[in-house]
């Protein structure tokens, strides 16, 4: 049986959000029994050489499986090939289009487009697969299309680019592939459909919105228009069990 690469790798990454949700929860007993180590890469003590790492928050991957990880405290985007040799990288301290301050999140799109959470700047930029700036939306603020605290970011099927934010802000935006406005949803909150701190945002198949309500520890799952259809997870150590960051 073939295991996916993104879920191993959401797996590690995810790791610190929800601090039980580990490689236990997201794979079934036969898949952990068939996991191998196949290889590492990056070097093993902080630095900004290419191929070094400082403060690596999140990982995506392409058609092509090339592997691209959100270097947050080196204010850049690296890009490897699918065995974790670097090819480039992009991206540098700054407010700038193509600059960065503390990027939080990355995700790809169908177009191979790279997406970033530019926390920092309270903006998402928009690159293409070589690492070239296309377009940019989002400022400070509480208005729709502005961010507060940009936590994570993901875009489904059909393009569209889903953006969650933490306090104080709590809710989730969704803008069509060109960065326009949608709509959004979400308040602060514990009863359904409200969120405390939401750190990770996901699609399935049916392009449902997975949200990782973090100050809540669990997991809320919304359809593709943003209404509530059920949640999962308590406060806890069991199975099934979160706790938070």
């Amino acid at each position: 049986m073939k295991i996916k690469l993104k879920k191993i790798l959401s797996a590690i990454f995810t790791i610190g959000l929800l601090t039980t949700l580990s490689v236990n929860n997201l794979l079934n007993a036969q898949e952990l029994q068939q996991l191998e180590f196949l290889f590492a890469f990056g070097e093993s003590s902080i630095g900004n050489e290419p191929g070094e790492f400082k403060e690596p928050v999140s990982i995506a991957t392409t058609s092509t499986h090339n592997i691209i990880v959100t270097d947050r405290g080196n204010n850049r985007i690296q890009v490897f090939n699918s065995e974790g040799t670097f090819l480039f990288d992009f991206g540098s301290e700054g407010d700038g289009d193509g600059e960065f301050s503390r990027p939080s999140d990355l995700a790809v799109d169908k177009d191979d487009r790279i997406i970033v959470a530019d926390g920092g700047n309270s903006r998402i930029q928009v690159f293409n697969s070589e690492g070239e700036f296309l377009f940019k939306f989002g400022s400070s603020g509480t208005g729709n299309g502005e961010f507060s605290l940009l936590a994570a970011v993901t875009t489904d099927d059909t393009g569209n680019i889903i953006v969650a934010e933490g306090p104080s802000n709590n809710r989730v935006q969704v803008f069509d592939p060109n960065g326009q406005f949608l709509f959004t949803f979400g308040t602060f909150g514990s009863a359904d459909g409200e969120l405390d701190f939401p750190l990770g945002v996901a699609t399935n198949s049916q392009n449902d919105i997975l949200i990782i309500d973090n100050g809540n520890s669990r997991v809320q799952v919304f359809n593709s228009s943003g209404e509530f259809q059920f949640k999962f997870g308590t406060r806890g150590f069991g199975d099934g069990g979160f706790t938070t960051h």
